[in-house]
Order: C-alpha cells, then sequence, then structure tokens
C-alpha cells in the first residue's frame, strides 16, 4: 500500500480549450509549417524529428495479430473513468478467436480476454465479418506486455473520458491513424500519493559493558570498574524513493482539429513522491557499575570496609534520522505524428508531470538511558560499617538523534512533439526488433532463445544488470530463422538484466528487452559434519549467487555471508554462521537433530527471494553461552601470574578469604599446628615455581557470571578479576572438592560416564534458574598418592615446635599481628615438609577444569554424546574446543588428547565433575577435622 496525499492540483487544459488563448496570443503562436524551420523559439512549443527505432515493437504485435495496417482496425471509444492494465488492447469480433498460430513463418501465443473498453468495427479483421457487426475490445496479454499497454485502432476518442494506468503499467501507447478528445484526461495510479515509509529498526544499539550492580560477582573489588558507554545508533536508512510515472506515447498519423489547434486530453504523469527517511536507531543503554566488595574484618578490627561501586556507564546518542527518499520521476510524454497540415501550437499547453516531491527526513532515534551506579558493599557486623556513600554514581543519560536531510525532488518528465515523415512512419516496421525471449525469467546457466524481426548474422548480446549497472557482453549467431540462443548465461549472477541486441553488420540497435535471472541452489554443505551446530560455518552453494543477498535461516536474517565466486566445490559459495539462539528460556538451545531448516537468499529488491534449501542440524543440546563472548580474553596462564602476584602480597590475607575467617579463626584454637600447617601448604601451593593454575576458578567463575546475566566478561583484564578466581580456584584445595575428587577416583569404570551423564543432563533438562547445578568438568589423575603424602607430613608435623608458639601468638594477639613469628616458623617448616609440598602441588596442578556448554552426537538415536564441547581457560576466546566420547570395555571414555592430554585408557585419567555452587561454596580446611 501507498501513503495517499493530497492529488497536486492542476489544469485539465485540452487542446480545444485552449484554441481561444491562441487565437488571441497570434503574436506568439506559430504554424507546424513556421515551427518546423526554427529548433528553439522562445514562447513556443519546439518540434523535434521523432525517433523512430522503438515504434517497431507495434509492427511486431500487428504481425503476430495478422494486421497488416492500423486502418483495418475500428473505432475505440472512451467515455468513462476505465483503469487500463497492461496488454494489447484492439477490436475484434470476439474475445474467443485463437491466440497462438503462425504469422510470416513465426509462431506466436497471446491469452486474451475482453477489456471495458467499447468500439465500433470499421472494416473486419476478418474478411467474411461484415462492417458494423458487434465487436468486443480484446486484451492480448504475453510476457513482453507485463508492464506496458497499448491501444491500437483507426481512431481513438476521447469523449468526457478519464484514462486511469494501473499500478503495473511502466508505459502507455497510443496508436491509431487518428485521435479526438474532448474534455478528457489520461493519469496513473500513484499521481499524488506517497511512496512507504521506511520501517524502523527492529532493535537499539549495543548497551554499554555491564555488571551486576546490587550483587557481588566476580568483577567486585574495592574500588569497583565502571559500567561501559552506550553505544550510539545507528543512521537511518534513505527513504524509499517515489516511483516513476509511466512513459506516454501518442503514435499518430492525423491529429483532429479545433479552430486550426490539436485536440488531445490532459495528462497527469506525476512522479510519486519520496517516502519518510528512517527513524534512526535508538542509542544503547549505559551499563551499570559493579557492586563495591563486601567489607573484611578479623577478631578485633575491621580490615577493609565496604567497597566503592563503579559509576554507571553513560547513555549513547541516538541515530541520525535517514535521509528522506527521491521523489520518482515524471513520466515524458511524446507526441509522434505525421501530418501534411498546419497545426497550430501554444505555449500554454504544458502537462503536470514534474517529479515527485522529496521525502522528509526520519526522525532521530531516542537517547540511550544512563546505567546505574553499583551499590556499595556488603557491611560486615560488628566491625565495619554500612558505607552508603560509596555507591557508584548513575550515568548520564544519552542525548536524542539529529533529524534526517528531506531527500531530492524526483526529474520532470518531458513533452516532446516529434514528427515523423510519412517515409520515416514506413520505415519504423523495418527497424531490428526483439520480439520475446523464451523464457523470460530462467535459472543462471539456463539457455534463452531470442525471436526477433529484421535481425540477421551475427550480433552483439548487451545485458545491463538493472540493479548495480553492470554491462555485459555476448556475441551471438543465428540458431534458426529470426531466432538467437543465447547458452552462456550462467557466467551472471541472478538479477533483472535489461537487453539489446546489436547487428553487426550496420550497429543498429533493437529495442531494449527485460529478462530475471534466477539462482540456483544447489544445497548446503559442511567442511566437517560437526559445523552442522551453532556457532558452525555452512557453505550455501551454487550458481549465480549475488554477493549482496542475504541469507535467511527459518526467517531469520543472518546478514550477507563471506561470498566466494569460485569456492571449493567450484560453484558460488556463501558462507554463513549458524546463530546461537535461545530455543528454551534465554539461555539454552535444544536439537533433536530431525527438524529441517529452511534456508534461502533475500535478494536485493525488486529481485525475488531464491528458492530454499534445508539443513538438519546434528542432535545437540546446549547454554547459548560462547567461550569468544561469555568467557575472559585472557589465558590460564596470563590470570595465574597476576593472581600470584596478587596472592605473594598478602598470603595470609588470601588464605582466610578463601577459606573464610569464621573456618580459619575456629580451626587456629582447634587445631593450630594442621591449620598453619595447611596454611604452608597453601602458600606452597602459589608459589611461582610451581604448576599451580586457576582453570577451576575460570571455569566456575564465567558460568556464574552467565547465569546472573552479566555482560562485558570478554573485555576484562586480569587484575579486574585475578584475586575472586584465585579464592575460587583455593576451594580446590578444601576439604570438600580434594575428598570429592579422591571419592570419584574410587570407581574408575563408572566416574567419567557419570559425569558426562550429568552434563548431558543438566544441558537437556535444566532451566535458565538452574544456574547454581550448572557442571564444571575436571580431569584428574588417580589422587591417592598426594592424599596420603599430605596426610603422613601433617601427622610428621604434630610434634613441631614453632607452630604451636604461633597458633597461640594470633590467638593472643590477633590473626594479623603474628607475621613475623609465621614467617620465621614457615621457613623450618618449608625445608621439612618442602618435598611434600612440592608433591602435592605438582600432582593438584596436574588436574585441569573445563566449562561445558554443548553436547553433540553424531547419531540422533546414540545413548552417549560424541563429543563435549567446553570453555577451555588455556585457549580463551576459541569457541571450537571439544573432547569426544566414546566406550570402551562397556565404560564411558573422553579424549581431549588433541590439545595435549591424555585419555582414560592411555594415561589413568578420569572426568569429575563439581557445580558451580558447590565449587563457589564454603571450603573446609582440610584434614583439621581429623
Amino acid at each position: 500500500m501507498y501513503a495517499q496525499k493530497k492529488r497536486r492540483s492542476f489544469y485539465f487544459v485540452t487542446f480545444t480549450s485552449l484554441a481561444v488563448l491562441a487565437l488571441a496570443a497570434q503574436a506568439t503562436a506559430f504554424t507546424l509549417t513556421e515551427v518546423q524551420q526554427t529548433v528553439t523559439i522562445d514562447g513556443v512549443i519546439n518540434v523535434t524529428t521523432a525517433s523512430t527505432s522503438k515504434f517497431a515493437v507495434v509492427r511486431d504485435y500487428m504481425n503476430a495479430l495478422g494486421i497488416d495496417s492500423l486502418d483495418e482496425l475500428g473505432t475505440i471509444e472512451l467515455d468513462e473513468s476505465t483503469s487500463l492494465s497492461p496488454g494489447l488492447h484492439l477490436l475484434q469480433s470476439s474475445c474467443g478467436r485463437a491466440t497462438s498460430g503462425v504469422t510470416g513463418g513465426k509462431p506466436y501465443s497471446w491469452s486474451a480476454s475482453c477489456t471495458s473498453l467499447s468500439g465500433v468495427l470499421s472494416s473486419s479483421i476478418f474478411p467474411a465479418l461484415a462492417a458494423g457487426s458487434s465487436t468486443n475490445v480484446t486484451r492480448y496479454t504475453g510476457t513482453e506486455l507485463t508492464d506496458t499497454s497499448v491501444i491500437l485502432a483507426d481512431k481513438v476518442v476521447f469523449d468526457g473520458a478519464t484514462l486511469i494506468l494501473s499500478d503495473s503499467v511502466k508505459e502507455l501507447w497510443i496508436v491509431a491513424e487518428t485521435i479526438e478528445s474532448s474534455d478528457s484526461e489520461i493519469t496513473w495510479s500513484h499521481a499524488g500519493t506517497q511512496a512507504d515509509d521506511r520501517s524502523g529498526y527492529t532493535s537499539c544499539a549495543a548497551d554499554g559493558r555491564s555488571y551486576d550492580y546490587n550483587d557481588v560477582t566476580s568483577a567486585s573489588a574495592f574500588d569497583s570498574p565502571d559500567g561501559g558507554n552506550g553505544t550510539s545508533g545507528s543512521a537511518g536508512a534513505t527513504g524509499n524513493s517515489g516511483l516513476d510515472a509511466p512513459e506516454v506515447y501518442f503514435v499518430v498519423k492525423y491529429f483532429t482539429k479545433d479552430g486550426g489547434y490539436l485536440s488531445m486530453p490532459s495528462m497527469d504523469m506525476t512522479g510519486q513522491d519520496g517516502g519518510k527517511g528512517q527513524t534512526g536507531q535508538c542509542a544503547g543503554d549505559g551499563g551499570d557499575g559493579a557492586k563495591g566488595a563486601t567489607a573484611k574484618q578479623n577478631l578485633v578490627n575491621c580490615t577493609q570496609g565496604p567497597g566503592y561501586g563503579g559509576d554507571g556507564g553513560n547513555g549513547g546518542t541516538g541515530g541520525r534520522g535517514g535521509t528522506g527518499g527521491t521523489g520518482g520521476d515524471g513520466g515524458d510524454i511524446h507526441f509522434m505524428y505525421v501530418d501534411s497540415y498546419s497545426i497550430g501550437f501554444h505555449p500554454y499547453w504544458l502537462y503536470p508531470n514534474g517529479g515527485g516531491e522529496n521525502g522528509t527526513g526520519g526522525s532521530g532515534g531516542t537517547a540511550g538511558d544512563g546505567g546505574r551506579g553499583g551499590e556499595e558493599g556488603d557491611p560486615k557486623s560488628p566491625y565495619c560499617w554500612a558505607q552508603p556513600e560509596r555507591a557508584g554514581d548513575d550515568g548520564s543519560d544519552g542525548s536524542t538523534g539529529s533529524t534526517g536531510s528531506s531527500g531530492s525532488d524526483g526529474t520532470d518528465g518531458t513533452s516532446t512533439f516529434e514528427l515523423i515523415t510519412e517515409e520515416e512512419w514506413e520505415a519504423y516496421f523495418t527497424a531490428p526488433y526483439i520480439v520475446s525471449a523464451a523464457p523470460t525469467t530462467a535459472s543462471v546457466g539456463a539457455t534463452v532463445t531470442f525471436s526477433t524481426e529484421n535481425v540477421s548474422g551475427d550480433v552483439t548480446l548487451e545485458l545491463v544488470d538493472d540493479i548495480d549497472g553492470s554491462a555485459h557482453t555476448f556475441t551471438l549467431s543465428e540458431t534458426a530463422e529470426d531466432e538467437y540462443g543465447w547458452t552462456e548465461s550462467g557466467t551472471l549472477e541472478a538479477g533483472r538484466y535489461t537487453v539489446t541486441l546489436t547487428r553487426n553488420h550496420d550497429g543498429k540497435q533493437t529495442n531494449t528487452y527485460g529478462i530475471e535471472l534466477t539462482p540456483v541452489i544447489d544445497g548446503i554443505t559442511f567442511s566437517d559434519p560437526y559445523d552442522a551446530l551453532p556457532g558452525g560455518t555452512a557453505r550455501l552453494v551454487g550458481s549465480g549467487l549475488r554477493s549482496d543477498a542475504e541469507v535467511v535461516l527459518d526467517g531469520v536474517s543472518l546478514g550477507s555471508g563471506t561470498y566466494s565466486a569460485t569456492g571449493s566445490s567450484g560453484k558460488n559459495e556463501i558462507s554463513f554462521t549458524l546463530p546461537v539462539q535461545a530455543t528454551s528460556g534465554s539461555d539454552f538451545e535444544r536439537d533433536g537433530g530431525v527438524a529441517a531448516h529452511a534456508v534461502y537468499l533475500d535478494q536485493p529488491y525488486p529481485l525475488a527471494n531464491s528458492s530454499s534449501a534445508s539443513l538438519s542440524y546434528k542432535r545437540f543440546a546446549r547454554l547459548t553461552f560462547r567461550p569468544s563472548e561469555n568467557a575472559y580474553p585472557f589465558s590460564n596462564g596470563e590470570l595465574t601470574d597476576q593472581a600470584k602476584i596478587e596472592v605473594a602480597a598478602a598470603p595470609w590475607r588470601a588464605f582466610v578469604d578463601t577459606f573464610g575467617a569464621s573456618e580459619v579463626n575456629r580451626k587456629i584454637v582447634t587445631k593450630p599446628v594442621r591449620t598453619l600447617a595447611f596454611y604452608f601448604a597453601y602458600k606452597k601451593w602459589w608459589d611461582p615455581s610451581l604448576g599451580s593454575a586457576n582453570c577451576m576458578g575460570m571455569s566456575a567463575n564465567v558460568l556464574n557470571d552467565y547465569f546472573h546475566g552479566v555482560t562485558g566478561v570478554n573485555s576484562y583484564v586480569e587484575t579486574d578479576v585475578a584475586y575472586n578466581v584465585a579464592l575460587t580456584q583455593g576451594h580446590l584445595l578444601g576439604q570438600e572438592v580434594l575428598f570429592d575428587l579422591l571419592g570419584e577416583t574410587l570407581d574408575r569404570d563408572a566416574a567419567t560416564g557419570n559425569s558426562v551423564d550429568r552434563v548431558v543432563e543438566f544441558l537437556e533438562t535444566a532451566t535458565d534458574s538452574d544456574g547454581d547445578d550448572a557442571p564444571v568438568l575436571i580431569m584428574v589423575p588417580h589422587l591417592e598418592t598426594y592424599t596420603s603424602a599430605l596426610e603422613e607430613a601433617l601427622m610428621d608435623l604434630e610434634g613441631s615446635t614453632c607452630l604451636p608458639d604461633v597458633a597461640a601468638c594470633m590467638v593472643t594477639n590477633g590473626l594479623n599481628n603474628c607475621g613475623a613469628e609465621l614467617e620465621a616458623c614457615g621457613e623450618d617448616i618449608e625445608e621439612s615438609f618442602g618435598e611434600a609440598l612440592s608433591d602435592i602441588s605438582d600432582a593438584i596442578g596436574s588436574a585441569h577444569a573445563l566449562a561445558p556448554y554443548m553436547v553433540a552426537y553424531e547419531n540422533v538415536g546414540d545413548a552417549l554424546p560424541s563429543r563435549v564441547y567446553f570453555y577451555d581457560s588455556n585457549y580463551p576466546l576459541y569457541d571450537t574446543r571439544y573432547m569426544e566420547i566414546g566406550q570402551s570395555g562397556g565404560a564411558a571414555t573422553f579424549d581431549y588428547s588433541w590439545a595435549g592430554w591424555g585419555t582414560t585408557e592411555d594415561e589413568g585419567w578420569i572426568l569429575a565433575t563439581g557445580s558451580v555452587a558447590y565449587i563457589m561454596g564454603d571450603a573446609t580446611i582440610p584434614l583439621t577435622g581429623l
């Protein structure tokens, strides 16, 4: 639908009604004979010599219907409001006459139907039909008349008529020996209307990086990070251009006159107005600042008050409104005639065929809201009081985008008067002409056959792409009389093309003709079968694929993809990424591997969409979590270097933060020697010379942040999270995790299978609220050696003399006031305990934790997944890390050997699991309960 505007006012001025004005202005009015002598005359209409090549089309229509001359046809009378559709309109005795046959040795085929026009047949097309017999005006349609309307008659009479050209008419031809008119007009359906407004953006620009402003996360610190600024909106697209008005041709041998002046209908061929520009995109909101870290205290005082919340990010600026659409061009009006009489012209004979008005600019996009400042850290009773003034400031709101500028007016149409001599009138029918193309819509690579008139010998075929204007030429030879076959369409892109033929022997060119080439979709392929998963790369293979077409999957546009003219298949290819999009809640995506997903190409307007191809995924269940988006950008080793620096700066504080002040306070009293001995084990574990790392802490924290809706994790730096991740990693030394891992190794045959089952069950059945149960996979060797060594070493330390003294000092003077004594005792402990600690650290450090987010099955009916995909902190930002799952002797196996890790069979590894809540929960100092 098009917006209906108030129609422009204009005068329906007929040549008859201006006769009086013309007579009264004899000083500036001229006869045809006078005008012919001068090319440019101020104040009068100019008459030029007609270009005759286009009129050959009319002769070909007449040939196909067996009409020798226009004077064989009768009079068509337009005496009421009539909507004219494309087709060839002429008088005949019955609408049921044969519509196919052979004329001049050439076959033709037409579809015929009656129109609302009426008339009287003056001399029969068929000899058996008497003059004056009952007649109908028949409309013949064929592929070459899909946008052209032609009226053929001996005489066409406009008597108070309004002829309205329908939406699909791009050209109107009225071809007659004589035209008479009285108080009539010709207009078209879009005169006075405006093109549709462009649709607005479906989503706003990206929000700034955001933290949980009221919940402590891994980003929380004493000085928590600020929220990111919202992204400014994109500018709106230019408004739709107005449609061009039709071009009108009057081809007449004799004009009738009234008082010596032409008598013609008035015309309104004003171009359609341009549409309004697209509204600018709404800006992204500023991100929320992170909440401050929780206060810390010991037995006697507050060691660190509540942390400062980060400031909220500023909202973005709304996008600038799009430029208004260009108005459609006014239709050109051509008067082509042969006349041996003097006909008067007058300068006031002007027709409203101006270009359409410009479209207005789109409104600016709305501003982004400022982010919320992070709340201050939580207090701790009794020493650390609340500090509400430490909350972060809210970000500032953005500003609304500016309004777009207006478009350009369409180009005004022209009104020309063109003379044809008697000889030129006859010469129209000898011009080279393309009669038809078969088919007019062909698949790229198919043969297109052009039927011609007055064309022989070799010709040059030129095709101009209607979308981008590129031109392509081919040399053709006759395949039969008046016929040329083009077999090289496979070298072109799909598109609409305007074609012409040029006779090589004299360089004369035919009329233009339109054909459309459609793309051929062979199917969708994958480099690897497991690319048939969300996030994988698919290749659409075919012929004639356009680089500017958009790939549409299940009705959702994926953009233009990556185009290759000659891909690995030797054909056109468009590579595209299968989207990751939730199908269950907002965090999970699942597919049974059976459903067919439709893919097609959305080609640039006005090209039609391509045919569809289909693909099926591997059966899978996954989180919408992606390592490249939801995980840290730095590696395990890079984070561990920073974590060891921060732990080494205050190892006792880190030990207390890892196990909790209440746990350490209690155990330093009840089990002082073992507590302090394990402190030295903890401190040694973080020694830069040993292989400890943070894989479990990183895996648990990124999953925890994902389920808490934290964004921007992939832009963190090491210092944002190193300390908090290290505290989580320290839970690996806690009695809960440590002894549970040992317990899982006791049944080697079942451990890996049970762990895989936990991952599968979570990914296939969990909901968005089950984030605490998200499993972390831990690859571990058997633990008996280092747990036995730990217990034996701790038992040997029962006779230590310095550890009880240090413990007594801490009980008496506070945990933080015996540092010198602690370090002095540590030198003796490390010397005697060093070897055992080194063995323990090496054993624990050899384990590796992963954050699983997808399971995929080789076959739909498999009981076990064939692959488990995960975030591996050793390979940040990789979305394609996986281990293979198999079976051996009835037990599940895993193989991550391609990344340097062993398998169940060759090195005695197993897969263990721990939930996010379990890993990040309270930890007990090991062996202090024995």
